[in-house]
Parts: structure tokens; C-alpha cells; sequence
């Protein structure tokens, strides 16, 4: 590999890997067609932490709703381990992304009235597992997370931010992703406990070799990343690589 996260030379549909080939997402509006994204090309390998970053408007959720099965490309193409996504059809592609697409957010997203490991749970809920499994696999990943044993049972009311958020990454961990989406994971965070969310994202990416993509506007956390893809106007302004 020439550069950490970029395969030179390697096909574009290889497991392990994702890549895009023109990919370009259009909206029409009242004033005109708006090209979110305008032809991107991007390979990355598997068990990287990769920043997008970009002002407002440049296209960063956009793409990242493509690469989540979440939004289908208004042209290109997108390859997720080994499998051409932009073929799939919509409950295909609803399949593929419970069992291998982990989605972290800024505002956590958990169910109030749950506990933290039940929120653990209930993506399992919907691929049918069963209870006494559903529970081991929600502390696995708990663990994981670095959750304290002590708050398994609290309500996101009763947790901080950085719990919260870890609780988040850990409900996207327990259908063992391929990858992990994270869009603005530290936006409501001080900045040491983002620091730890960060460290945390690093460790599943190099140890748990899960591909993570994060949208971010801080130049300091995407300057953690093993990749950085600096966004402009739809279209890839730069890739930065970790010396």
C-alpha cells in the first residue's frame, strides 16, 4: 500500500475496502440543480479512521449518506466491501446496512425511557436475536465502548454527554459493523471528552479493523484521522494522509 487508507493499483471491488467512482449526488431545487456531490472519487482500505472535512454546503453529510445506503447517487458508483451498492435495490440495501453499517451522531439518538443497555439492544431487536444473546453481545460492546459497568442500567437522562455518546457507539457496534459512520460525534462535547470519544474511534478502527468515517468542521480531530478528505463545492479539494 503506497499510502496509509489508499490500495494503488488495487480493484475497486475487492472486500475490505471502499470505493467510489464518480460519484455524484444532484438535488433539484426552486433556484436549479444543486450538485451536492460532483464526482468523487475515493478508495479506502479497511481499519482506518477517516476525517471528511469541508465548509458548510461542500457536500460532507451528503456523501456520507451515500457511502450509509441512507441516499442512492444520482450517477457513479460505490463499492462496499466487495459489494456495488449502487445496484442494490432499497430493501437490499436496508439488509446490508443493519447488519454492516454502525451510525454514530451528534445528538446520540437514544430512546429516553430505555436504559443504556437495553438502547445497546434494540438494534438486535430488529435481526431477531434473542434475549439472553442480545444482553451478552450489548455488554461486549459496552465493554468495548468503556462504558462503566455501573451506568448499564441508567436512562440517557441520567447519563453525561460523553457516556451518552459512548452508549451510542457501542449500539453501533452489536451487528459487528464493516463500517462505522460518524457525523459530528463530538459536536456536543468538551474537548477532552471528545479527545476520548476520538481515541476510542481509533481503537476500532486499528484494533477491531472497522473502517471509520468521520464528518467533522474540527480541523483538530480531523488532524487524528489516519485520512483526511477535504471537501469543496461537491467535489474532492485535497486527501491528506497521516505520515
Amino acid at each position: 500500500m503506497s499510502k496509509q487508507g489508499l490500495a494503488a493499483g488495487s480493484s475497486t471491488t475487492a472486500k475490505d475496502m471502499i470505493a467510489t467512482k464518480v460519484l455524484k449526488k444532484s438535488f433539484r431545487t426552486s433556484e436549479g440543480v444543486v450538485n451536492a456531490v460532483n464526482g468523487i472519487d475515493l478508495v479506502l482500505e479497511r481499519g482506518v479512521v477517516a476525517a471528511i472535512i469541508g465548509p458548510s454546503g461542500s457536500g460532507k453529510s451528503t456523501l456520507l449518506n451515500l457511502l450509509g445506503t441512507l441516499d442512492t447517487p444520482s450517477d457513479g458508483e460505490i463499492y462496499i466491501d466487495g459489494i456495488k451498492f449502487h445496484n442494490l435495490s432499497e430493501g437490499e440495501a436496508t439488509r446490508y446496512r443493519r447488519k454492516s453499517i454502525g451510525f454514530i451522531f451528534q445528538s446520540y439518538n437514544l430512546m429516553p425511557n430505555l436504559s443504556a443497555l437495553e438502547n445497546v439492544e434494540l438494534p438486535m431487536e430488529y435481526t431477531g436475536v434473542k434475549k439472553k444473546e442480545r444482553q451478552a453481545r450489548a455488554i461486549e460492546c459496552l465493554r468495548l465502548a468503556e462504558l462503566p459497568e455501573k451506568r448499564y442500567g441508567h436512562r440517557p437522562a441520567q447519563l453525561s454527554g460523553g457516556e451518552q455518546q459512548r452508549v451510542a457507539v457501542a449500539r453501533a457496534l452489536v451487528n459487528d459493523p464493516f463500517l462505522i459512520l460518524a457525523d459530528e460525534p463530538t459536536g456536543s462535547l468538551d474537548s477532552a471528552t471528545g479527545k476520548q470519544i476520538l481515541e476510542l474511534l481509533g481503537k476500532l478502527a486499528h484494533k477491531e479493523r472497522k473502517t471509520v468515517i468521520i464528518v467533522t468542521h474540527d480541523h483538530e480531530i480531523a488532524a487524528r484521522a489516519d485520512v483526511v478528505l477535504k471537501l469543496k463545492d461537491g467535489m474532492m479539494e485535497e486527501i491528506k494522509y497521516k505520515k
